[in-house]
């Protein structure tokens, strides 16, 4: 059973629909502004930042080498020079790690 409607119950029904949807309307329009200012944001914060090389194809002489990469070559070719016969331990080890 459904009550009955009195003219002043429609008017009402109708001024809160409408009420309704003008607030949906706002909320939309706030999101799409606050939407374009993160953009806006973001596009002003990646423009100052500078791209990083790759290390090592794009480093070449602009870009200072790290320094642990500098000391593991410098070990690396120490021991090499010095004691071939462990890098080919090393390397043995690696082999039968690997293929267990």
């Amino acid at each position: 059973m459904t009550p009955p409607q009195c003219a002043q119950c429609a008017e009402t029904q109708a001024r809160l629909e409408a009420a309704l949807r003008e607030r949906d309307e706002a909320l939309l329009q706030l999101a799409r502004a606050n939407e374009e200012l993160n953009r806006r944001h973001l596009a002003e914060k990646w423009a100052q930042e500078e791209s990083i090389p790759h290390y090592p194809l794009e480093a070449g002489t602009v870009w200072p080498v790290p320094l642990r990469y500098r000391v593991a070559d410098a070990v690396n070719s120490w021991v090499k020079s010095h004691s071939p016969r462990v890098q080919q331990m090393a390397r043995a080890l690696m082999r039968k790690s690997s293929d267990e």
